[in-house]
């Protein structure tokens, strides 16, 4: 007997492997029936990926794919939902591999990787933002081009580096802040949210001091690195607003990244600036109200602070509004605000805010049609559809969402979401690329855990600057001037077509030809700059006087208010 189990000992160290090769074997096969095996039946496949995992998304888009299905016999979409954290990786997997669905939401990977995606993997849309959208017919939109029934305009669709339209947005979006309004009610006695800076810190104050039947502390904002992204653009990005005038080398009223590089190497601009540091003590008083150690919390993690109704407010997007409801169903009542600007006669921040802050209408949600789809046509009429007035109202209805199709209805309850349009623009941009960037966010967060003070952010990233932020300056110039060759193409191109078309291509040509003229203007403005970094340090042609100032922010005030 025990001959005979040595002779078969072989079948049993070959087990695993058998098992391991059968496993491969029925994956394989259940993947080719689950996307191919319907092909044989003259069904036509269309995949689409994205990362919204809110509730309800994937539900609206199967009850589209549905309804288009019923329209198109014989087409049958797929949806694949991919977490967030791992979707960048997966996209950037996908699209290199030659492997990626017909359809992707494009995002969460760095901008130059998105940027050489876009040139190497998306068809352009270009083509289909001049016509009217088919399914829009027997609508007041019937006529009307792609690009015009948007309430953005398409505005962030528009590549720069590709000079084409890229994606089909679905959706509008606001970040803002939740509360629990019956902790708000116990803890404070308050039956309305606080309305300004100071309302708030007192409301913040009272929850501090107040304690659960446990003994524990309540915490006034639930926080993370996540949401203080939130607090970032609508309160301390736009504190910095009246820095601009200083480096604000086109006159066009608002700057960037390259306008600041360029100002803080000609010494027009340095962390001394009374706008960064109102605005970095502005931060200082909202963060303080965070939880201990919000700087190492997820996302997940503070949002479950704040179900378990251990925090009070929290700053987030509409499309979070679903999930948080859910949260909430059954044990607090859940409220909406703005956020609390400091008003302009202010004690410590008065002045510091000359009016709220714009918020970009552009659209969310971005879906583009890979070059390896094999029915590309197909995959652009189905974004179409979803872009319709009728699917995207839809759409936004069941999410809660802000559609951005003209004409589509809002659900009711969302007008606290709509966004400001009349507002300041940001003047902070530290961070160019390269080293500078994580060399920033080292600063940054050791700043935000009262390790190092202002003054000591101010003298380190400074020196850092002067000699880093240089290199990545120099990068950005040569970026500059490689890509001019191309704009030229372009522009001389599209003159091709606008003599053969329209009024509305002659503008799409007058703007493209501006584009090299302005950046060869810019790129030898600041090669200059580094050449004779000195002679750049003059005093400016104009200056706003004090006087002057304060009737901009007056003015900036008053247009908020709508006076």
């Amino acid at each position: 007997m025990k001959a005979w189990f040595q002779k078969l000992g072989w079948i049993w160290r070959g087990l695993p492997f058998l098992v391991i090769g059968l496993t491969y074997i029925w994956a394989l096969t259940t993947v080719g029936l689950r996307f191919y095996g319907k092909e044989s039946q003259k069904t036509t496949s269309l995949r689409i990926a994205h990362w919204q995992l809110e509730a309800g998304v994937r539900e609206g888009l199967d009850e589209a794919a549905a309804e288009y299905e019923r329209l198109h016999p014989g087409v049958k979409i797929h949806q694949e939902a991919i977490p967030e954290s791992g979707y960048g990786q997966w996209l950037s997997v996908q699209l290199l591999g030659g492997t990626a669905p017909d359809i992707v939401e494009m995002g969460a990977v760095p901008h130059n990787l998105l940027t050489m995606f876009y040139q190497r993997y998306i068809v352009s849309l270009t083509p289909y933002v001049g016509r009217p959208n088919p399914y829009n017919k027997g609508t007041d939109l019937e006529n009307t081009p792609l690009i015009n029934t948007f309430l953005d305009g398409l505005r962030k669709s528009f590549i720069d580096e590709t000079q084409e339209y890229m994606t089909i947005p679905l959706a509008r979006m606001g970040v803002r802040l939740f509360y629990n309004k019956d902790l708000v009610k116990k803890l404070t006695g308050r039956s309305e949210p606080p309305h300004g800076f100071r309302e708030f810190m007192e409301v913040c104050d009272q929850i501090q001091k107040a304690h659960a039947p446990n003994g524990k502390s309540y915490t006034p904002i639930a926080g993370s690195q996540y949401h203080l992204q939130g607090w970032n653009e609508s309160l301390f990005l736009p504190a910095t607003h009246g820095a601009y005038r200083s480096f604000d080398f086109n006159h066009d009223g608002r700057v960037g990244s390259d306008e600041w590089a360029a100002g803080f190497q000609a010494g027009k601009i340095n962390f001394d600036n009374s706008s960064y540091r109102g605005a970095f003590r502005l931060l200082k008083e909202f963060t303080k109200y965070f939880q201990p150690g919000w700087i190492g919390l997820t996302r997940d993690e503070a949002v479950f602070n704040f179900a378990q109704e251990k925090a009070v407010f929290i700053s987030s997007g509409l499309w979070e509004l679903g999930g948080l409801e859910q949260l909430a169903d059954g044990r607090f009542e859940l409220g909406v605000m703005d956020f609390p600007l400091p008003a302009f006669d202010d004690p410590d921040f008065g002045g510091l805010m000359e009016g709220p802050r714009y918020e970009n209408p552009g659209g969310f949600v971005a879906f583009a049609v890979t070059k390896t789809s094999p029915h590309p046509d197909l995959a652009v009429d189905f974004l179409l559809f979803l872009a319709s007035r009728s699917q995207n109202e839809k759409f936004a209805e069941r999410l809660r969402w802000l559609p951005i199709i003209e004409g589509a209805r809002s659900a009711p309850g969302l007008e606290v979401f709509e966004p400001t349009l009349q507002g300041v623009f940001p003047a902070f941009f530290p961070a160019l690329g390269g080293e500078s960037v994580i060399k920033w966010k080292q600063l940054e967060a050791l700043f935000l855990v009262d390790q190092i003070d202002y003054d000591e952010v101010a003298r380190d990233y400074s020196g850092f600057y002067e000699e880093k932020g240089t290199e990545d300056f120099a990068e950005y110039i040569r970026n500059i001037i490689r890509v001019q060759p191309g704009l030229a193409r372009t522009a001389a191109s599209l003159r091709v077509q606008a003599l053969a078309g329209t009024e509305e291509s002659w503008q799409r040509y007058r703007d493209i030809a501006m584009r090299p003229i302005e950046r060869d203007v810019s790129a030898r403005y600041y090669e200059k700059l580094f050449a004779s970094p000195e002679g750049n340090r003059t005093p400016p042609l104009y200056k706003y006087s004090p006087a002057a100032q304060k009737r901009l922010r007056e003015k900036n005030v008053q247009e908020s208010k709508g006076l």
